[in-house]
């Protein structure tokens, strides 16, 4: 049984037109469940007919939110900085209208290629009822088929200990003759992960794969949790010390606030959202992350 009457969808858009109906498709069929729900999507910068849909979908879907936010992206050029202050300005959209509550489901979604298959509505209910029974669980995360592909946004203690990127740039203090593509390697060489759809559920300190649940009642009570796209580091080189700043996946900050208040978050992999045959990474992204 799901105890939530209330769903809430969070999603940011940015060029994504072609998956977006099939993902409009999977959240319609999803509000079914509930008794109200009520969505929010933040576009920026699109230059394909991504404004046009969700425009679209304003006009046809009760309860359907949807501002287009033009110039952020010169404003914000990182990548997840700018999601960061998207999903932040979401949050505190729903907080400042008393949204965030003990019967009120939130579901943060991208709405790109990963939420375009049709949902398994069935098993999401039996996943979101397990869910329910988890007394300190803040949220739950999607898997994917074969390949769990979402490595930079998970922390857990043995999977997926640091940040692959940042992990990847470290290997190249210590062995600057290896290529982006053998520091890639070596960095992939314990985290090629599949989660069996009917394997346990799996407690981990951040994920999130495209889409996950989040408690209201959680989110109720820390309203200072908040996402965070980058952060200052120290490197040290044969130059000396530097200090940088870095891209980080903005989830990871967010999902610590909820841990340190005691919260637990969980992969279930019975919850699939999409299918990810092969794991496609620039070996030269890590590069980049440095702004």
């Amino acid at each position: 049984m799901i105890p939530w009457t209330e769903l809430l969808v969070l999603g940011c858009a940015q060029n994504c037109a072609e998956p977006l109906p099939a993902v409009i498709a999977n959240i319609t069929r999803l509000q079914g469940m509930f008794a109200a729900s009520e969505v929010l999507v933040l576009e920026n910068d699109s230059t394909d007919a991504t404004a046009d849909h969700l425009r679209r979908w304003t006009r046809q879907g009760l309860g359907v939110h949807a501002f287009s936010l033009p110039g952020l992206q010169q404003r914000l050029p990182q990548k997840t900085e700018r999601l960061a202050h998207l999903r932040n300005a979401g949050l505190a959209w729903m907080r400042q209208r008393q949204r965030l509550h003990g019967q009120a489901l939130l579901l943060v979604l991208d709405l790109d290629e990963v939420n375009a298959e049709p949902w398994d509505l069935m098993t999401f209910r039996q996943v979101l009822s397990w869910f329910a029974a988890q007394h300190q669980a803040a949220a739950v995360f999607a898997n994917q088929r074969p390949l769990y592909y979402d490595l930079w946004a998970l922390r857990h203690p043995s999977l997926c200990p640091d940040d692959l990127w940042e992990r990847q740039m470290d290997l190249h203090l210590q062995q600057p003759q290896l290529s982006d593509a053998q520091l890639l390697e070596a960095v992939l060489a314990n985290r090629r992960l599949r989660f069996a759809p009917e394997a346990e559920p799996i407690s981990v300190e951040s994920a999130f794969g495209g889409l996950g649940f989040y408690s209201g009642a959680w989110l109720q009570r820390l309203p200072q949790a908040a996402y965070a796209g980058s952060r200052c580091r120290w490197i040290h080189a044969q130059r000396g010390p530097r200090l940088i700043r870095w891209q980080c996946a903005e989830h990871v900050a967010f999902h610590a606030h909820l841990r340190q208040a005691g919260a637990e978050l969980w992969i279930h992999p019975a919850l699939i959202n999409g299918s990810v045959p092969e794991l496609r990474l620039n070996p030269g992204a890590w590069r980049q992350m440095q702004g």
